[in-house]
């Protein structure tokens, strides 16, 4: 009875030392390859409804990549997405967020835009002016995207050119967002 009631405690620390480790994050997926010094970015100060893209820098298709684009609100309306883009002008993933708490991801091609993940809430999204991160690593053919460094989705994405840019749009001008940095590592 009495090596009973000592296995019970075992396991109960067992258990709570396993807790105390994930919560510390100790199990969390390191990334394929880590950032690079980050490429410093100015802010998009936008005056009409349409979106605006900006290309940035290009990534080798065949390696492993890791890129983490750092965003802070904006100055203006607070209706406004922005999002980190992968592929061409022509072809590209966009994974947007808005600082109203919403997300989606895109495959863009040819003008037309096929939903990967529809807009939805997502409560890792810090409102308004605070600063947010979205986070893309690319293994072969095989995309997870994260937002603040929560993992929001992981598929696969046939593209064949790795650029890597920067959106904005705002539903009331005029606007400003302030694109911190994109860190990449190719």
């Amino acid at each position: 009875m009495r090596l009973l009631g000592l296995a019970a405690v075992g396991v109960l620390v067992l258990a709570i030392g396993g807790i105390l480790l994930m919560s510390a994050g100790i199990f969390d997926p390191i990334p394929a390859t880590l950032p690079t010094a980050p490429l410093p970015l100015s802010p998009m100060t936008l005056t009409t409804t349409e979106p605006r893209l900006v290309w940035l820098a290009e990534a080798d298709p065949s390696a492993p990549l890791d890129a983490r684009l750092t965003v802070a609100g904006n100055a203006g309306s607070p209706d406004v997405a922005y999002a980190l883009l992968l592929g061409n002008p022509v072809t590209f993933l966009a994974v947007i967020l808005s600082p109203a708490g919403y997300t989606s991801i895109s495959l863009h091609e040819k003008g037309r835009q096929i939903d990967i993940l529809p807009a939805q809430t997502w409560p890792h999204i810090h409102p308004g002016s605070e600063l947010n991160e979205i986070q893309l690593t690319r293994q072969d053919q095989t995309i997870t995207v994260r937002l603040n460094r929560e993992t929001l989705w992981s598929g696969r994405v046939p593209l064949t050119e790795t650029c890597l840019g920067i959106s904005g749009q705002t539903f009331a001008p005029p606007t400003t967002i302030d694109f911190i940095s994109l860190q990449f590592a190719p």
